[in-house]
């Protein structure tokens, strides 16, 4: 499948990163030390994992956004994060620190920042608001797996409320 690039506008963008953490944050907040930490079997990561890999993730988006050179294997490296964040609390601060370094970068952005082109960790060539998106999408994917790994507790409280 080609990626495309899209037409979105800074505010659209800036709304969804701080929608979609708004709303992993209430799933994380709700989530027992027990379930947080549990996995369904040996190929499941934890709740905690999820979200430890979001704040790698987006320091890595920044990192493309800022026009620095990446490497997804380097950049993405969950054994050096999880040594970082080992628990709750630096988990979640190095979660907010992520989103709002990214929330800052993106509000500096003039509409030619936005349509501007950068080179995706994956190799596709897209534009700035197309790369940042990619924070809402990733955030989106893994909130599922938070809840998912709730329902396996037993819990079915939609936490969003």
């Amino acid at each position: 499948m080609e990626t495309t690039n899209m037409t979105l506008t800074g505010e659209t963008v800036i709304g969804g990163i701080k929608e979609t953490s708004f709303l992993l944050m209430k799933d994380f907040d709700a989530t027992p030390d027990v379930m947080l930490t549990s996995k369904v079997n040996d190929c499941g990561r934890s709740a905690i994992e999820v979200t430890r890999e979001l704040a790698v993730f987006n320091t890595m988006i920044l990192k493309v956004l800022n026009g620095e050179p990446v490497n997804m294997m380097e950049d993405m490296n969950m054994e050096a994060a999880a040594a970082a964040q080992p628990d709750r609390d630096s988990v979640r601060a190095g979660y907010e620190a992520s989103i709002n370094a990214l929330v800052e970068k993106c509000a500096a952005f003039t509409d030619e920042d936005w349509a501007g082109k950068v080179m995706a960790p994956w190799g596709a060539e897209v534009t700035r608001a197309h790369m940042a998106s990619w924070v809402s999408y990733h955030c989106m994917y893994h909130c599922g797996q938070v809840n998912f790994i709730q329902v396996m507790h037993g819990d079915n409280e939609v936490h969003w409320m």
